[in-house]
């Protein structure tokens, strides 16, 4: 807006300032031609008289005399004709004369010729006199026979200078205000909006928002350029507002993580001490009851399955301890894929049993890869957990999840695939499902996090995790090297 306005003020500015020269040139530049006009056709109509004029003072015809000067009057601009007598004395003048002359000054007479015509300007009253000597030749030598003289009035042709160099200074100005209006529609279309909405998208940077500006090929080459570079830079920092909000997130779960790894280190610590004593007592139990059968059958099955709960505690426990510890800085170790996944269903099973969700595991051998093992478990977790949140919001009644491990030697990578019965997911929402921050949980159930974190995750041990598009039902891969 700031550099609308100078525009305009520096259009008025230079309007103002060529206003009034030009005036003055269009006003001297008629003037001049209108008078020399003027005062040529009245020359001209002198010196057509000149002979007339002679003879009819030379045979002292009155009437004729007065006939020439009121059609010397009669000329546009005239005001006044005078005619003398060879003692340079007024003997005729025009009807409409206001010269109170009574003869003309000999000073005047002086340098006068037969042939030609002396003009004397008055700049006080915008007037001219043209005086013309009037002689005969005769056997004895030229005979003065008077003069005559006639004055111009120029007071018509400065209103009409006045005015016709306004009606050109008005279209000229006109023509200059349409020129700057058209100018002024193409700067601001290829010039001003273009810097406005870079100014209004640099303002708006800080919010880290996908600011992008349109690029138009019609647009000034510099503001073109200027748009390419500012896109490219929106792009690269909001590329580095993700990566930073990545990178914090991550720190969030890492710290997390760490600490509910303390917290279940604890846990498992104090649950473990009364566990083992209760273990214990029971395979202690257990060994009374195998001495004698018959007299302990009631309580055989009963202390069987308390038995069986406590190593499941215990191995619940385990598995706690090993999900939520930070392996970030843990070396890579050769670890079989069974027991990774084994490890993150013991976090799960319970969650799917409850849900009416069955899990199925499909294996085909046991195939083992290098990582780190809880950070993979992590990603299991995360994967079982969207699944299982995914297929509770459908209307069916065969719900299911499916884990399946795929080697593949010629590729020397292993795949492990989580699969549920959904339908799929559109592609407008699969472009960017992998991306920070993008959920399609309901705010408090997921920061969309979870899948990007696992990203980086899987990426740092050399593979990739994906979504399989071609897959009839929702699948996602985690893609692993092998050793």
């Amino acid at each position: 807006m700031r550099l609308t306005n100078k525009l305009i003020r520096d259009a008025f500015v230079f309007l103002v300032l060529l206003s009034m020269p030009a005036y003055y040139l269009a006003f001297n530049y008629s003037f001049s031609n209108s008078s020399q006009n003027r005062e040529f056709l009245i020359k001209k109509q002198l010196t057509s008289f000149k002979n007339t004029l002679t003879e009819a003072l030379w045979n002292g015809d009155t009437p004729y005399i007065r006939q020439i000067v009121t059609t010397l009057e009669n000329n546009e601009g005239v005001s006044s004709v005078v005619l003398f007598d060879d003692r340079m004395v007024k003997v005729q003048e025009s009807n409409k004369s206001t010269d109170s002359i009574k003869s003309l000054d000999t000073t005047l007479y002086t340098g006068l010729s037969e042939d030609n015509i002396k003009i004397f300007s008055n700049d006080a009253n915008k007037t001219k006199s043209l005086i013309l000597l009037l002689s005969k030749s005769t056997n004895s030598g030229v005979e003065k026979l008077g003069a005559i003289k006639i004055d111009i009035q120029f007071d018509d042709l400065v209103k009409n200078s006045r005015r016709n160099s306004l009606s050109m200074i008005a279209i000229c100005l006109s023509i200059f205000i349409l020129f700057f209006f058209l100018q002024y529609l193409y700067l601001r279309k290829f010039l001003i909006k273009p810097l406005s909405d870079l100014e209004e998208a640099i303002g708006e940077m800080s919010s880290y928002r996908d600011i992008k500006l349109e690029q138009d090929e019609k647009h000034i080459f510099e503001i073109a350029s200027l748009t390419k570079t500012f896109n490219q830079m929106g792009e690269e920092l909001k590329n580095s507002a993700d990566i930073i909000s990545s990178q914090q997130a991550q720190m969030v779960n890492a710290s997390k993580m760490s600490a509910l790894g303390e917290m279940a280190s604890g846990v498992a610590h104090e649950i473990n001490n009364p566990l083992m004593i209760t273990a214990g007592f029971l395979e202690r139990i257990q060994k009374i009851i195998q001495s004698d059968p018959e007299k302990y059958s009631e309580i055989a099955q009963p202390t069987e399955k308390a038995i069986k709960g406590t190593l499941r505690v215990a191995k619940i426990v385990k598995a706690l301890r090993s999900f939520a510890r930070n392996g970030s800085n843990d070396p890579m170790e050769e670890v079989e894929v069974s027991k990774i996944i084994s490890e993150a269903l013991e976090l799960c099973f319970e969650r799917f049993k409850h849900g009416d969700v069955r899990l199925e595991i499909t294996k085909n051998g046991d195939e083992k890869i290098t990582c780190r093992e809880s950070q993979i478990s992590q990603v299991l977790v995360n994967l079982l957990n969207n699944a299982y949140d995914a297929v509770t919001e459908m209307k069916m009644e065969n719900k299911w999840v499916e884990v399946e491990v795929q080697e593949c030697l010629r590729q020397n990578k292993v795949f492990i695939c989580i699969t549920d019965c959904g339908p799929g997911i559109p592609k407008e929402i699969a472009a960017k499902i992998l991306e920070p921050f993008f959920t399609t949980k309901e705010t408090g159930k997921g920061t969309g996090l979870g899948l990007s974190i696992s990203v980086g995750i899987v990426e740092e041990h050399g593979g990739k995790l994906y979504l399989d598009h071609e897959h009839p039902s929702t699948r996602f891969v985690v893609e692993l090297p092998r050793q």
